[in-house]
């Protein structure tokens, strides 16, 4: 858990400054210290789409498409960190940077709007299927007929995170959220292995083959903006990168070792970048080859969260009461800190919107952040409860947040093309840019093969 710059009541200052600053860590255990964006992201990362899509995708296509879904995995951090670091050295926002792409229209860049059209449709439309299974696998943890308790608990947090907003309590509880969830799902893989459907070895080298069957190609398309880091956590990763304060960290910019510091400060960013993409990998991963054994030899299963409490079964069959509990208790921190994480961006993300606006960039942002974390959850809930479908609902709003990569991918590579204006201290290294251009291409590569090649198995 990282120690922010809200948690620091002593600071050093340069000059006659009274702007805080903080000597960047020099040691492996000091940087662990202020790892915490990624917390905060994994929260909203490793939930609906590993429980609910990348499971079903495990057992739909089957472990065919595992090189895919690791590869879509580590690909997108290159996306992540040139953003992020952007937005540290020149302390800006991601809205922000979306507008300076080329290509005005209607007084914004094309980029800006596309990324607002993106938080419009596909959060609202994935996570009405979030929302709907989270209070149907509480159903289950508490027995009620009617999960209201969930619900008035969610509207709860709706109203009470943009009321505190404390970014250290967010950080904190994400962070208990995303160990918990990562033990569980752990273990869940671990028991698929010693099962009667368990996966060998040529199962797994099958699944590193680089092929997809002919029945998954929107199904894969999906599940690359549902799991690790899509279009909308890239987005929330630099948004909490700016609450945990690396940037100002470094002090201002016009003080004594500014570059110093901010150069120490970025080391703690990769480390951050890291650790996001390592964990949600292990929890991704794990869901995955759940779906590819256990779920894929269990016949016919049921859609949504019902998914999650079907598989909770199949493990009682298998493992005894303890197998069912991981799968109940793991599907339930899957989705609720998917809704927590997601609630808290969302909260961040409008004001942000609309700070970009002549129009609206005058309003009361604190109650737009009140506004958007009570009225949310009651949209998810009833759509959720209408359409019925949880898992056509998921791989829906993954559709369009895989489409919102495409804006990020030329936000990246034009952030790359200038590299050559800024300071010399602070362009990319050539590994740098090695892995960013490596992951740009690879991303746009990932979504031309499924959409046009159609790589058949």
């Amino acid at each position: 858990m990282s120690e922010s710059l809200s948690r620091s009541e002593e600071s050093q200052q340069s000059d006659s400054s009274a702007k805080e600053y903080r000597e960047p860590p020099q040691t492996f255990v000091g940087i662990l210290k202020y790892l915490g964006p990624a917390f905060a992201t994994l929260a909203i990362t490793i939930g609906s789409g590993e429980l609910i899509a990348t499971t079903a995708a495990g057992a739909e296509v089957g472990i065919v498409v595992l090189w895919f879904l690791i590869i879509s995995l580590f690909v997108k951090i290159g996306i992540q960190y040139i953003i992020a670091k952007y937005a540290m050295i020149e302390n800006k926002t991601p809205h922000q940077i979306f507008d300076e792409i080329p290509g005005e229209i209607f007084g914004h860049s094309w980029s800006y709007w596309f990324i607002v059209i993106k938080w419009f449709f596909s959060d609202n439309i994935q996570y009405m299927g979030v929302f709907f299974g989270a209070a149907v696998l509480l159903h289950h943890l508490v027995g009620q007929t009617i999960p209201i308790f969930f619900t008035t608990l969610l509207v709860l947090l709706g109203v009470t995170i943009p009321a505190l907003r404390d970014y250290d309590f967010v950080e904190d509880f994400s962070t208990i959220l995303v160990l918990v969830l990562v033990a569980l799902t752990l273990a869940a893989a671990v028991l698929s292995f010693i099962s009667p459907f368990r996966l060998s070895a040529g199962d797994i080298a099958y699944g590193l083959s680089f092929t997809i069957p002919d029945n998954g190609y929107y199904i894969i398309f999906g599940t690359i903006g549902i799991t690790g880091v899509g279009a909308g956590e890239i987005i929330g990763y630099v948004l909490f990168v700016n609450d945990a304060g690396y940037g100002k960290l470094a002090g201002p910019r016009d003080s004594d070792g500014w570059k110093d510091r901010m150069q120490g400060w970025l080391r703690v960013l990769r480390a951050d970048v890291f650790l996001n993409v390592f964990l949600a990998a292990i929890v991704t991963v794990s869901f995955f080859i759940v779906g590819s054994s256990i779920l894929a030899n269990s016949g016919s299963y049921p859609d949504g969260p019902q998914l999650a409490v079907y598989l909770a079964g199949a493990y009682e069959q298998l493992f005894g009461p303890v197998g069912y509990w991981i799968l109940i208790v793991g599907g339930f921190f899957a989705l609720y800190s998917t809704i927590f994480g997601k609630l808290n961006l969302l909260t961040e993300v409008w004001p942000d919107i609309l700070n970009q606006t002549e129009r609206w960039n005058d309003l009361d942002m604190r109650k737009v952040s009140l506004f958007i974390g009570v009225v949310s959850p009651i949209i998810w809930l009833l759509g959720g409860t209408i359409t019925g479908s949880i898992t056509g609902l998921l791989f829906l709003g993954g559709f369009i947040n895989t489409m919102a990569l495409f804006p990020e991918i030329v936000t990246a590579m034009w952030i790359l093309y200038n590299d050559s204006e800024r300071d010399p201290m602070f362009q990319f290294s050539l590994p740098a840019k090695s892995l960013g251009w490596i992951s740009l291409i690879a991303t746009f590569g990932m979504l031309a093969a499924v959409l046009v090649l159609q790589i058949p198995a």
